[in-house]
């Protein structure tokens, strides 16, 4: 599914990909598992790998709007650097 696209899915057709979805969302709370957890080499390869082969998957939210599990990857990837980098 992930190379069949160029573009994020808008809202009227994100669900179509939900095996992508899915995974991409899996792969992002595997992340925040081993980050909780204090295992932050295993999160950030989750994240890295959320990023590099899902980034064009999504998440619905409960209050009405999909996000990308790679652009949050992308946010905890960059703190998880600059908190090590201390």
């Amino acid at each position: 599914m992930q190379t069949t696209l160029s573009v994020v899915p808008g809202p009227d057709t994100a669900k179509d990909f939900w095996a992508l979805n899915d995974v991409g969302t899996c792969v992002f709370i595997l992340g925040k598992v081993y980050e909780a957890e204090g295992k932050n080499a295993e999160a950030i390869t989750a994240y890295e790998k959320v990023i590099k082969e899902y980034p064009m998957s999504q998440c619905w939210d409960k209050q009405g709007w999909y996000w990308q599990p790679a652009v949050a990857a992308k946010e905890r990837l960059t703190a998880l650097t600059f908190d090590s980098a201390k």
